[in-house]
């Protein structure tokens, strides 16, 4: 069977719903007693039968590492009719299992950069505006400041701040914007702020991080 996946994303954890469909083949054979509930003797037979078959449902995988993942649970509603004049290999029920799952392939890393990541074009939703204290430009998103480009020598290039990455709070506090940030920063005393974001690795996604950096 096959058809279409959709999946969720965060951290380790990856949620997917599902619809498959395709054909399944069942073969029946019966001895010279009886066949169909009919006494035959000296009668064997093999019958063979192609049908329609459907499994819809989802689950959830967690990520060991870059290749393995342990599905935690996955629930299917599976539907196969055979032999439906004889009322015999049916299936209309629930399906449920769990396991480790293996991946194959691989992703198509950055050509440059100080870490490695995977290439994300990722669609902007707002005007690209400049937090020139920490050295970053980039542009609003629901999960904060989404950067499109580090300035070089910039406090953010010293703590491999790249584009792509979302800084979230800086010193505790929740930003969305340049002015944000230029508002957090500016209420550091020390001078020294801590910077939370999101970064993307090539193992699971985006993973959250803090790292401190003097930005006067």
């Amino acid at each position: 069977m096959g058809g279409p996946r959709l999946t969720y994303s965060r951290g380790r954890l990856t949620i997917f719903a599902h619809g498959l469909f395709g054909g399944d083949r069942v073969s029946l054979s019966a001895s010279s007693s009886t066949i169909f509930g009919s006494s035959i003797a000296g009668f064997s037979a093999s019958v063979y039968e192609t049908k329609f078959a459907l499994a819809a449902g989802g689950g959830a995988d967690y990520a060991l590492g870059k290749r393995v993942s342990i599905r935690i649970a996955q629930v299917d509603y599976v539907l196969t009719k055979h032999f439906g004049e004889f009322d015999i290999s049916h299936q209309n029920n629930i399906r449920v299992s769990a396991g480790i799952v293996f991946s194959f392939g691989g992703t198509r890393q950055a050509s440059s950069g100080e870490r490695n990541q995977t290439t994300i074009v990722p669609i902007q939703t707002g005007p690209t505006s400049e937090a020139a204290l920490l050295g970053v430009s980039g542009y609003s998103t629901e999960a904060g400041f989404r950067i499109t480009s580090v300035r070089t020598d910039s406090p953010a290039a010293q703590i491999s701040l790249n584009p792509g990455d979302i800084i979230s709070h800086i010193d505790g506090r929740e930003v969305h914007s340049s002015r944000d940030i230029e508002s957090a920063i500016a209420a550091s005393i020390s001078g020294t702020v801590k910077v939370s974001c999101l970064v993307q690795t090539t193992d699971v996604g985006m993973v959250h991080t803090e790292r401190e950096v003097k930005v006067r």
